[in-house]
């Protein structure tokens, strides 16, 4: 059947649409599949079972049973978003601070979210650790990408996103997959920009900043990055990851430290400049009311004398 798959268990038969496959997912006869039960009919002929494997359940289902901390109710999935066979993000949390909710659902050199991979043929994942800050939980997930600032509006749910221009295609990622995906899972309607094509807040003076003045990063993170030359924000950005490792005793949990540090500090300044070029918009509005008033003030005292001298 063109529509859909037929899938016999024992008496039983289940039935995957092929709205319910993964693309380009190829079937064949006495292939074993794994799949999450969609819903159940119960008709005349006997029950109509549907199953699925690009449903979003399926993805936390796999997860469950590769992460005994998920089962166990230590691990809690928040969020998933698919474009299934493609790429997928989701976000987790952890119940017990003792344990980081994105290492366990990787597992040792990647072991658990490798068995998930291949289950979903190469399905890429995302997983992203919730954060109650917009700019730290948006910054996560556009991952790979890693945004140079992030000009967030919360009462509008909008966020405008700074790349470098090179880092840009993976920003957005194909046929604007990734960015698509990162605004479905945040809740924040995401809009990407290339640094040099940006008219807002300038960049380069954010970039300015020594790694130094920004209070949550650490000495010792601050020490380990001037050894490779890394001082600035911008000599962070410009710096590869690869070099930033070659540098003994900094891991890949302290540079995405860092990054979400450095994206919430230039957050807090682009907001702090917004505020206060409002602010001085407000108060040279209210000047020129204020003038305004008084010169209507003058015209209609000049009005009246004429009246009184007519």
């Amino acid at each position: 059947n063109r529509d859909s798959i037929h899938i016999h268990i024992e008496q039983s038969e289940l039935r995957m649409p092929r709205t319910e496959t993964i693309p380009n997912e190829r079937y064949r006869r006495g292939q074993t599949l794994r799949a999450l039960v969609k819903s159940v009919e119960m008709r005349a002929s006997g029950p109509d079972i549907i199953v699925s494997r690009s449903d979003n359940q399926f993805l936390a289902k796999l997860f469950e049973m590769e992460v005994p901390e998920i089962e166990d109710g230590i691990i809690e999935i928040m969020t998933i978003v698919r474009a299934p066979g493609q790429r997928a993000k989701i976000i987790v949390r952890s119940h017990d601070r003792r344990i980081d909710a994105v290492g366990a659902c990787v597992g040792m050199r990647g072991s658990r979210i490798q068995a998930v991979v291949r289950e979903l043929n190469g399905e890429k994942i995302d997983v992203i650790n919730k954060s109650d800050q917009p700019e730290v939980l948006i910054s996560r997930a556009l991952s790979p990408a890693k945004p140079l600032n992030l000009y967030i509006d919360d009462d509008a749910k909008h966020c405008v996103a700074v790349f470098d221009d090179e880092e840009m295609d993976s920003g957005v990622g194909r046929n604007y997959q990734n960015i698509n995906l990162a605004a479905e899972v945040t809740g924040y309607k995401i809009e990407a920009v290339k640094q040099s094509e940006y008219e807002g807040t300038p960049v380069n003076k954010d970039q300015e900043v020594f790694l130094d003045q920004i209070d949550t990063l650490t000495k010792r993170m601050v020490s380990l990055l001037s050894e490779a030359e890394v001082n600035t924000v911008a000599d962070y950005n410009a710096a590869t990851d690869e070099d930033l490792l070659a540098v003994k005793g900094v891991g890949a949990k302290m540079l995405e430290t860092v990054s979400e540090r450095i994206t919430v500090y230039l957050a807090s300044i682009s907001q702090l400049a917004e505020k206060e070029t409002n602010d001085e918009a407000v108060e040279m509005a209210n000047e020129a009311e204020e003038i305004s008033a008084k010169a209507i003030e003058g015209e209609t005292g000049k009005v009246e004398l004429e009246e009184v001298s007519t």
